[in-house]
């Protein structure tokens, strides 16, 4: 969830809300590779709303989804890497290197002030990930996803560091009665 939760934050959450749009949630899931585990991740999509991503941008009933605060991957040279450092997202910020490239994880606003808006790294639409494929039953990636429209009961997460989440592209919508609360403020 960075750049808004941080690594080793602590959560004050509410079951007494009613979950919106943007509200970030706790919730139980299981798997049988890592087994029980607490997520949290920002609500993107209710029951009924239509999601889809093109070219990495999230869209919720046919338009473009408010961002808050999210960071992305860009390519970057060595140079520009040097002087972005002090402006990372995390320690785990830089992702891989290809030649004299590397891709970073940048808060959308650092990408902006320092001109990189248009080097994100955008997968194609042609790209297909294994583990949407496996959830959802479509040739689908992190950056083309959908349309999807959410059932009754359940819910469309993702992570504010869209490119470096495990969220509902992967794993799948989430369940009501998985979730255990929002989060109302961090420390």
């Amino acid at each position: 969830m960075e750049p808004n939760i941080h690594r080793g934050n602590s959560l004050l959450t509410t079951n007494l809300s009613n979950l919106d749009i943007n509200d970030v949630v706790v919730f139980n899931y299981s798997d049988s590779l890592f087994g029980k585990q607490v997520y949290v991740f920002r609500i993107v999509g209710k029951p009924k709303d239509v999601i889809e991503i093109k070219s990495g941008i999230l869209y919720r009933n046919g338009s473009k989804a408010n961002k808050i605060g999210t960071s992305y991957d860009y390519k970057v040279t060595m140079n520009e890497y040097a002087d972005l450092k002090p402006n990372l997202v995390s320690d785990y910020d830089l992702r891989k290197k290809r030649e004299d490239t590397l891709i970073v994880s940048l808060s959308e606003k650092v990408a902006i002030n320092n001109n990189l808006d248009d080097r994100r790294f955008i997968l194609s639409n042609d790209h297909s990930d294994n583990y949407i494929n496996e959830v959802y039953g479509k040739n689908w990636n992190k950056d083309f996803f959908g349309p999807l429209t959410i059932p009754s009961g359940k819910y469309f997460v993702l992570g504010d560091n869209r490119d470096n989440s495990n969220d509902s592209r992967f794993i799948g919508l989430i369940d009501k009665e998985q979730i255990i609360g929002e989060v109302i403020t961090t420390w």
